[in-house]
């Protein structure tokens, strides 16, 4: 055995992602053409985030353009997502023309909220162990670990693909073979040594007490209250059933979009399917719990302003997109919109809402399905 030889590394088991009540583990497909649109990598709603491992040639953007549209696609969803990109040796044919080199991190900047290269095998459970915790941290989305082969392979491989040429020869080759020989003891350098495989912490803000108090205070005193759930109401650590049950302990009329479509079942009163236009000109209190003043709101021109808006959001960008252009916000609340409407549950206990309000946007439902039959 070589002095360079380290022994035969055993097998990395996968990295754990934070656990969540109730989650569902999701398998990673090693990639094949396609793959990078349907199986494997998807999140759950209340689980572990989806892992999509792309090969060389060419990384993310297998199958042209549909990894790096998927990823656009997970951002918009507010969903976590691990992409792991298996790229050229780094510090040996990178910048030398290999076939189909790109350089993915430039690629992924716009789309990722997190980019990193892995540079010795040491240090690939750290690595992952971080994207992970970003990629659940505040506003999930989609992170990226780029891993050149030469972390993967076994020593014997990478040494072979060195090409050290060992024995006598010019300054230059002894200085090349000596510049390899370091790049491949620090490439495997503390390669086998445990590693810590806990999770890292997942930071998500949260609204305080003040904050929810205000709001009972404007829920209590409203005639016309509405919520508008969007895809970030159903990110944990809030498990779904709970936010449901705390809906149903509101009793107020809800619009549902994004991920959080199908949250209160078919046959729930509360869900409001017709006429989102005119409840919202109608409504005095619209509570966003998620939603966006986007192209879906018509960047805040559906709402009226006569209106007291309450805005939840995990994103400070999102919480106020438009704001005072078509929109303007009563209160604007950096936080959990799930874990908001649990504590606005509680702080409401005895609360009913007006059953005049809610009646009216039911017989606009039945009148909207009639006329579309």
């Amino acid at each position: 055995m070589s002095p360079l030889e380290p022994p035969t590394p055993p097998s990395v088991p996968n990295v754990p992602s934070a656990p969540t009540p109730n989650s569902t583990t999701h398998s990673a497909p090693l990639g094949a053409p396609g793959d990078t649109g349907t199986r494997g990598h998807v999140p759950s709603p209340r689980g572990h985030p989806g892992l999509l491992i792309v090969p060389i040639p060419p990384g993310v953007t297998w199958g042209g353009s549909r990894g790096a549209a998927r990823m656009e696609f997970r951002e918009f969803r507010e969903r976590p997502r691990a992409p792991a990109g298996l790229t050229l040796p780094a510090a040996t044919s990178r910048g030398r023309g290999a076939l189909q080199e790109m350089d993915q991190l430039a690629l992924l900047k716009t789309l990722c909220k997190r980019r990193a290269t892995v540079r010795a095998v040491r240090d690939i459970v750290p690595a992952l162990r971080e994207a992970i915790a970003a990629a659940q941290s505040g506003t999930p989305g989609p992170v990226f670990v780029e891993l050149p082969l030469d972390v993967l392979y076994p020593f014997h491989v990478v040494q072979k693909e060195l090409g050290q040429a060992g024995g006598s020869g010019g300054l230059r080759r002894r200085l090349v073979d000596w510049y390899l020989r370091n790049y491949l003891h620090n490439l495997f350098a503390g390669a086998w040594e445990p590693r810590d495989m806990t999770p890292l912490p997942v930071r998500v803000p949260l609204a305080t007490a003040e904050q929810v108090q205000e709001v009972a205070e404007l829920v209590s005193r409203a005639a016309k209250p509405l919520v508008l759930l969007g895809s970030q109401a159903t990110l944990p650590p809030t498990p779904v059933e709970e936010l449901r049950a705390a809906l149903e302990a509101l009793g107020l009329p809800c619009f549902l979009g994004g991920m959080a479509r199908g949250l209160l079942g078919p046959a729930s009163a509360l869900h409001v399917r017709q006429n989102r236009r005119d409840a919202l000109r109608a409504a005095d209190l619209v509570i966003l719990a998620g939603a966006v003043c986007d192209f879906r709101l018509a960047y805040g021109r559906a709402l009226s302003r006569r209106s007291a808006v309450v805005a939840v959001n995990r994103e400070r960008a999102q919480l106020r997109r438009n704001a005072d252009v078509f929109w303007t916000p009563r209160l604007a609340i950096r936080g959990d919109a799930a874990s908001f409407l649990v504590q606005l549950a509680r702080s409401l206990r005895g609360y009913s809402c007006p059953r005049e309000w809610l009646a009216a946007l039911q017989e606009g439902d039945r009148r909207k399905d009639a006329a579309n039959r």
